[in-house]
């Protein structure tokens, strides 16, 4: 299509005028860092982080004070941020893995993420923290900031996700053993009967008999005391994240299009046979679905070097029970 002279001439004058601006660090244009911690307390959204609230500031732990602690809105991952004006050193992500080393054992019924928010992340640093990839969930993010105005402007950018490569595999390397009495504790009996109803279906076709395995940070499976999750649980009061690694990846997609259309929340991770299905308990009990049977079903099949018979359509999503 073409335009005429005063159509393009319209167009350009509607551009808005650009303008260069100048980062400086914040001290100098008089903020410190408890205003960076007043700021993303009213816009935790700013980090990029998705839709966050706000479950603590300043939290006391033995080694000190967590300036900022992230909830997301599914109540299924926490973030613990440590803010930090200046030039980043090793004090400030010792002190970031700590603080998240503390909640994550302290909470283990929740994900949890080490965020350093700072102004100056050198290139050093940034080669440590990748080494983290594939143990530990970190994200790095550069403040910048400049004048704007009679105020400040913030512009946030996240320079490290490890998060994007942490390796399914991590799932074998469990951490200090925990028992049923503490899970069923810490998320209730309708959750738990949930898990063990997967467990139960897992059971009713596999080869070889699986049973649960306790950990801090999850419930697994396990094959005659060896660890074998390709099934595998992220507990929470209300509900589970059933995570089932073994997926047929031709199929991917349309299973996870199928447990959608049946009112499941659905997470999967390509390039990984990883899919996350979020199962509601309910205390009351209900039908157990045959779509999400179907599909650890055929995670087992798969496990065991059987056939696997396929996802049905048209289902629709119910609680699990025992």
């Amino acid at each position: 299509m073409l335009l005429s002279r005063r159509a393009v001439a319209e167009d350009h004058h509607a551009v808005p005028a650009l303008h260069k601006v100048d980062l400086a660090d914040l001290r100098s244009l008089g903020a410190d860092e408890r205003a960076l911690e007043n700021f993303l307390v009213e816009n935790p959204s700013a980090l990029g982080l998705g839709d966050l609230l706000v479950r603590d500031r300043q939290r006391h732990q033995a080694k000190g004070r967590l300036d900022l602690l992230f909830e997301d809105s599914d109540g299924e991952s926490r973030y613990e941020v440590e803010l930090t004006l200046g030039i980043v050193d090793e004090s400030h992500l010792v002190r970031t893995i700590e603080y998240w080393d503390v909640e994550r054992r302290r909470y283990p019924a929740y994900n949890h993420c080490a965020v350093l928010v700072a102004e100056d992340v050198t290139s050093r640093f940034l080669n440590v923290i990748t080494l983290f990839t594939g143990s530990i969930p970190f994200i790095a993010i550069q403040v910048g900031a400049f004048r704007s105005g009679d105020g400040v402007a913030l512009v946030f950018n996240r320079l490290v996700d490890t998060r994007d490569t942490l390796r399914d595999e991590d799932t074998e390397m469990a951490g200090p053993p925990s028992s049923r009495a503490e899970w069923l504790a810490k998320v209730g009996g309708g959750v738990m009967g949930t898990i063990e109803r997967c467990l139960e279906i897992i059971n009713n076709i596999a080869q070889q008999k699986r049973a649960l395995t306790f950990n801090k940070q999850f419930i697994g499976l396990n094959t005659g005391g060896d660890p074998n999750n390709f099934v595998y649980f992220n507990p929470a009061k209300t509900f589970v994240w059933v995570n089932i690694l073994r997926t047929d990846l031709r199929d991917e997609e349309s299973i996870v299009q199928k447990l959608e259309d049946a009112g499941f929340e659905v997470k999967n991770r390509p390039p990984y046979k990883h899919i996350k299905v979020k199962v509601t308990a309910s205390p009351e009990g209900g039908a157990a679905n045959d779509l999400l049977r179907t599909v650890l079903e055929d995670a087992v099949r798969l496990e065991d070097g059987l056939k696997p018979y396929g996802v049905p359509s048209g289902a629709v999503a119910a609680p699990l029970s025992v």
